[in-house]
């Protein structure tokens, strides 16, 4: 039987933060891209990417952060980012807007999301059967411990940590591009600080960035996905990575907590 599974309440701008961070959506990006959210009685978290993803996140809110949270049954459901943003939008005026998830008692994925304003409803369509997870991979939350340590594929902690902010990641970001061109990030820490040593056709930078590392030193290079999270975040972050080793990038915040994986270019 059919019926509505969980029961979300907050304002539009705050659901817009919500899914444009937790997937690091903007609006150039593939228009037929899609989220999974899992919902359980503790909050949201988005576990979930496609197979073979070099740069992914696995993002939890507690039930807290909302206004209204209920769950009556967990479930996971799989929706348009775009269709389902638009949608936000056009309700933008709203104070506050409710999100229902619908479907069948037992069943992995909702089969709809049921967005309501004051005096107005809209009902979406989502992916719901099951056969669209063989698509979807499941392991990034397997990399972190119960206390937080982002590991190696192994299992092993990785052993550096690095404190800075995501105004800081800009900067190295920009800098690389203006210097090279390129979409190749370096990161380099010694002395217990994040260095720049950036070497490019007509311009070469070099020196220090604000940040606070521990750890053995790393000289590691990262792809397009380390700038697309570096975009998609602002304020205190923690990096944990290791000498030729992918990085977790963990953004604390007031019932969140934002992870975004990206993987060493070899």
């Amino acid at each position: 039987m059919e019926r509505e599974l969980v029961h979300i309440e907050c304002s539009p701008a705050e659901l817009t933060f919500i899914i444009q961070t937790a997937a690091l959506y903007a609006e150039d990006n593939d228009p037929h891209r899609e989220m999974y959210l899992r919902v359980t009685e503790e909050g949201v978290e988005t576990p979930a990417s496609t197979r073979g993803a070099n740069q992914t996140s696995f993002c939890s809110l507690s039930g807290a952060r909302f206004s209204s949270f209920s769950v009556t049954e967990p479930i996971s459901v799989l929706f348009s980012i775009p269709t389902v943003l638009e949608w936000i939008s056009w309700f933008g005026n709203e104070q506050t807007i409710s999100v229902d998830i619908i479907g069948e008692e037992g069943a992995e994925l909702g089969n709809q999301l049921r967005l309501s304003g004051e005096s107005q409803s809209v009902t979406i369509d989502c992916l719901s059967d099951p056969v669209v997870l063989e698509d979807i991979e499941f392991w990034l939350p397997e990399r972190f411990t119960a206390d937080e340590q982002f590991t190696d594929e192994t299992g092993a902690p990785v052993p550096t940590r690095i404190e800075t902010t995501a105004e800081t990641l800009q900067r190295l970001v920009d800098a690389t591009e203006q210097c090279t061109g390129t979409e190749q990030y370096r990161l380099q820490t010694s002395d217990g600080a994040l260095h720049l040593d950036i070497d490019g056709q007509g311009s070469s930078l070099s020196g220090t960035l604000p940040s606070s590392v521990t750890g053995p030193p790393i000289d590691n290079w990262y792809g397009p996905g380390f700038a697309r999270v570096v975009r998609g975040i602002e304020g205190a972050v923690t990096l944990q990575t290791g000498p030729e080793m992918d990085v977790a990038i963990i953004a604390e915040r007031p019932d969140a907590r934002l992870r975004y994986f990206t993987a060493v270019l070899e």
